[in-house]
């Protein structure tokens, strides 16, 4: 797939410096390309679409058999097949199946295809995000977590990282209230990238559409964290509470679930939800992402919450805290023993940690907390991340809730 991106950099799409980016990216995360470079905001699935067009010769399909495939097209192509080769059957002709593919070139794909359906196969591209997720959509095949979210903005070939933020709206917004970075950092020495920080809040002067988003800010910052008043800190151990041998597991789970589900207090929520993280993980973690910092909030047990208090992280700053805080992607992987992140799981007294997982939780596009997990000296299994991963997405609503609440409150 490297050629695909060799072919952008010659159509003047990208620069080297953005090639190099989706390339360790795709490294990491795993993916075509063109599935990086739309996570990493450098292209919308539209363009995307456009140029492998343009790369592999091959028409987009038209968009009404996007929107209805002809059920019949499917049945004579076995699902496991589709979902082993990711190809989304469009069109049944007599001698024809008409087929969507994320490579139209593949011969051995077109083979396997004709084979099944007794036909000849006519290939049309779509990009790969856009292929799992009609799968879904039309054929109930799931997708895999990879392919689900993208980023909170768009980047712009040549701009800096600050530069595309300010490129949106709410970027505008953010710079009008950006907070001023000049601490020296904690531990060891990085001039360059400070691991903690003071802060002097500059005046904001707005007006219209962006005064309004600045004051939504304002909302989902004063819901998920008030760092300006110690109690926060005073919470219980999030430990989930010992209970009968003759209670299940996933009842447990359950109950627990319920209750966050149907929670009206901010506390009780984030103490639930660290309950629940705590079920699959050895320890969990809540940081809040607020304007241009990751700070710590609070943890499933009281020693580790007090430690958060310690940390706050650029926005800015490469660490697998700040990652899925701007992109909106998910981190999972070995945590590095050096640097900013090296330094955050020695505050944290985390050692000989074999993976961690991290992942946003967002309320309106835009993250309000990270969850950081971590199973001590043993890896994740697909059961936990999945679980971790939906309780996100349970924290998500739950706060929506809360500020849906609080609006209707104020009128």
């Amino acid at each position: 797939m490297s050629q695909i991106g060799t072919f952008l950099c010659e159509q003047g799409v990208l620069g080297e410096r953005e090639l190099e980016e989706a390339l360790r990216f795709q490294t990491v995360y795993g993916g075509r390309i063109g599935t990086c470079l739309l996570d990493l905001g450098y292209l919308v699935v539209e363009e995307l679409a456009a140029y492998l067009s343009d790369y592999y010769g091959v028409p987009l399909p038209p968009p009404d058999w996007i929107e209805r495939p002809d059920p019949k097209a499917a049945a004579v192509v076995p699902t496991p097949l589709i979902r082993q080769i990711q190809a989304l059957p469009l069109k049944l002709e007599r001698t024809r199946l008409h087929v969507a593919m994320i490579d139209p070139r593949n011969a051995e794909h077109l083979e396997f295809l004709a084979m099944a359906s007794a036909r000849e196969v006519v290939p049309y591209v779509l990009p790969e995000k856009r292929i799992v997720a009609l799968l879904e959509t039309h054929l109930d095949i799931d997708r895999s977590p990879r392919f689900i979210g993208m980023i909170s903005r768009p980047r712009q070939i040549g701009l800096s990282d600050e530069e595309a933020a300010s490129a949106t709206p709410l970027g505008r917004a953010r710079r009008r209230s950006r907070t001023a970075f000049d601490a020296p950092s904690r531990g060891a020495p990085d001039a360059s990238r400070p691991s903690a920080t003071t802060r002097t809040t500059e005046p904001v002067v707005t007006g219209g559409a962006a005064e309004e988003e600045v004051e939504e800010i304002i909302l989902l910052e004063e819901l998920v964290a008030d760092p300006d008043h110690p109690e926060q800190w005073d919470m219980p151990d999030a430990r989930p509470t010992p209970l009968p041998e003759n209670v299940a597991f996933s009842a447990r789970v359950a109950h627990l679930e319920a209750r966050l589900l149907g929670c009206q207090e901010r506390d009780e929520i984030i103490r639930l939800g660290l309950q629940l993280a705590s079920c699959f993980a050895r320890v969990a973690a809540l940081f809040v992402v607020r304007k241009e910092l990751v700070s710590g909030f609070r943890a499933s047990t009281p020693a580790m919450t007090a430690s958060l208090a310690e940390i706050e992280i650029p926005i800015d700053a490469p660490s697998m805290l700040t990652y899925p805080a701007m992109s909106r992607m998910p981190f999972r992987g070995t945590p590095p023993s050096d640097g900013i992140d090296g330094r955050l799981i020695a505050s944290l007294g985390r050692h000989d940690v074999a993976e961690v997982f991290v992942h946003p939780i967002i309320i309106r596009d835009r993250t309000v907390n990270v969850l950081y997990a971590d199973n001590g000296g043993d890896s994740f299994g697909e059961t936990s991340i999945a679980a971790l991963t939906a309780l996100c997405d349970c924290l998500a609503r739950a706060y929506e809730r809360l500020l849906m609440a609080g609006q209707e409150k104020d009128r």
